[in-house]
């Protein structure tokens, strides 16, 4: 699904007085995808492509022979870093996802709760992030302005590289590669983005699936750069 509409209800570049949260959102590295994405899903050009792929060897079996989308392929299309740190969490990271949310959103241990509990302990609602955390300006303390570029980059995750089924949620587990706002450029976004794509076209090639997640401007982008003039977009990137 495209989350065009999702990511543009949480409207901060228009506001004048927020220059220190636009210095964070633009520090990341992540600030190209606010602006890289198709109004709409093709669902025909997704739908045959997923039919095409085979999890096996992560590639799309063409009558021509075999392609698949590569790292350069994602650095060249959604213009994000393709090398760097992993996009894992540390192996002696001990923070659990209530201590994430408290300490690095700011929450209460009530709020912190309450979205554990909505979610199985693994997630937080996008409409939940954007409601509690878009009213920004540099009179708010440094802290604070932190805790909302940390929700906002993870709001911009969840309706970009790594869209769910939901398309209403984003895994906390994001949550652990933002503690440190200035170490956020330093990951390998790209790699994480692709390794998920990829993850998605496996489960959603198998029969009875009728739903697929993952960030459906990339595939759709790299189907349009490859087959120029035989599959042609019907609608406009932003």
């Amino acid at each position: 699904m495209s989350k065009t509409s999702t990511l543009r209800e949480w409207n901060w570049w228009g506001n004048p007085n927020n220059g220190i949260f636009k210095g964070y959102i633009h520090r990341s590295g992540l600030e190209h995808l606010i602006r890289c994405f198709y109004r709409n899903a093709d669902k025909i050009v997704v739908s045959t492509f997923v039919e095409r792929w085979h999890p096996e060897m992560n590639t799309f079996h063409m009558p021509f022979g075999e392609m698949t989308i590569t790292l350069d392929d994602v650095s060249s299309i959604l213009g994000i870093l393709v090398s760097g740190a992993v996009v894992a969490p540390l192996g002696d990271d001990n923070d659990t996802n209530f201590e994430l949310l408290v300490k690095y959103l700011g929450v209460t241990d009530e709020k912190a709760i309450e979205q554990l509990h909505k979610y199985s302990d693994e997630y937080v609602s996008l409409s939940w992030l954007r409601v509690r955390f878009s009213n920004v300006s540099d009179t708010d303390s440094e802290k604070y302005i932190m805790y909302l570029a940390r929700a906002y980059l993870l709001y911009l995750l969840g309706c970009t590289l790594f869209v769910d089924k939901t398309g209403t949620r984003v895994q906390i587990v994001y949550l652990r590669l933002l503690r440190n706002l200035d170490s956020v450029a330093g990951y390998s976004w790209g790699s994480g983005c692709l390794a998920w794509l990829y993850r998605q076209l496996g489960q959603a090639s198998r029969s009875k699936v009728k739903q697929i997640a993952g960030y459906m401007t990339l595939l759709e982008a790299w189907v349009y750069e490859h087959m120029h003039g035989v599959v042609v977009p019907d609608h406009m990137c932003v």
